[in-house]
């Protein structure tokens, strides 16, 4: 079975070969052996053994509500620590995932050279069981692992948009940081071109920390992440009786972070942004800041489900992998356009 994973720092999202897909807050919260009662959707109590270790953890919105131990794991090599471990494989298993399956995941574009294969030999082999709130026990394995850039994996699923030439953008807008690369198509292949990609940290969470600081100076009181994030989402909250409404806030905290972004990568795409044809607004900050971007860039572009681009790319790459398995055993030379991500 495929399988691919995109752990972001705001959202972990899965999808399967069939087409099952979920998404869920990247957060876990180790709760003992206290038992609660939630609905399914995006709260869930899960127990888990990983290589032998059992935990039984909050994830997702039942972490953030319910339990102020919420961990988050923002490294670049998340998946090497049981937090980012036990992402992957509630995603896995809320797509349907048992037994062996072949594992796509991304990382950071700056750390892809120096983490990928470090990542591939740690996940590679690695098994656990696993059982949500009612729903079955399942065993999965990881029994192959491809590692992918994020960003560059949104490519993959994209093959019927992208222009035969010429140069094509994808600004990847996460939760922390926003990685862009600029691509080189031509008829044979597709080069990312290393110069005009790389990675800033500025994301979502940088116009939530401006909407957390107006409401400090209201207030005089500081927030935790996790009241940031109600107060970004719920907009209008009430504070000792009173009622605060911060969606103008939002809205021009949100202008604000999508002028920032749009200066910082153009300013290192100057020579070349003028001749891309299209540029792609991906990831789950892509929705949040595409009324902005729409207008600061005329070529932007949303595609459907920006929020999961990576984890669509992913399974596309992982199909086509697949399928170039049984052309080869059937004798078979049909060619395709190629991603260099060596480039």
């Amino acid at each position: 079975m495929l399988v691919s994973v995109d752990v972001g720092n705001g959202y972990t999202k899965a999808v399967s070969e069939d087409g099952q897909m979920t998404i869920f807050p990247s957060i876990i919260s180790y709760i003992g052996n206290k038992t609660i009662d939630f609905g399914w959707d995006d709260n869930f109590i899960l127990g888990i053994e990983i290589m032998g270790r059992r935990e039984l953890v909050a994830v997702g919105e039942a972490a953030r509500k319910e339990s102020r131990a919420v961990l988050m794991s923002f490294t670049p090599d998340r998946y090497v620590d049981e937090i980012g471990q036990i992402l992957l494989f509630s995603g896995a298993y809320l797509v349907g995932a048992q037994g062996d399956i072949t594992l796509g995941i991304g990382v950071p574009l700056s750390f892809y050279s120096s983490l990928k294969e470090d990542i591939k030999s740690k996940l590679t082999g690695i098994s656990a069981n696993i059982q949500i709130e009612g729903k079955p026990k399942r065993t999965i394995r990881f029994s192959e692992i491809y590692v992918f850039p994020q960003g560059f994996g949104a490519i993959f699923s994209m093959s019927g948009k992208l222009p035969e030439t010429g140069l094509l953008g994808i600004i990847d807008i996460g939760y922390f940081t926003t990685d862009y690369t600029l691509f080189e198509c031509r008829r044979d292949g597709i080069n990312p071109l290393r110069t005009y990609s790389g990675s800033i940290q500025i994301g979502i969470s940088t116009a939530v920390k401006i909407v957390a600081d107006e409401f400090t100076q209201k207030t005089g009181r500081p927030l935790t992440m996790s009241e940031a994030q109600n107060i970004w989402e719920e907009e209008r909250i009430t504070f000792k009786g009173q009622l605060l409404d911060f969606r103008n806030a939002k809205r021009d905290a949100l202008n604000k972070v999508g002028k920032i972004i749009k200066d910082a990568v153009l300013s290192i795409w100057s020579d070349k942004v003028d001749f891309a044809g299209k540029i792609f607004l991906i990831g789950g900050g892509a929705m949040e800041l595409s009324e902005f971007l729409l207008e600061m860039i005329p070529q932007a572009e949303v595609p459907p489900l920006p929020q999961f681009a990576n984890a669509l790319g992913y399974m596309a790459f992982l199909k086509r992998q697949k399928n170039n398995v049984r052309q080869a055993q059937m004798g078979s030379n049909e060619g395709s356009r190629t991603l260099h991500l060596n480039a």
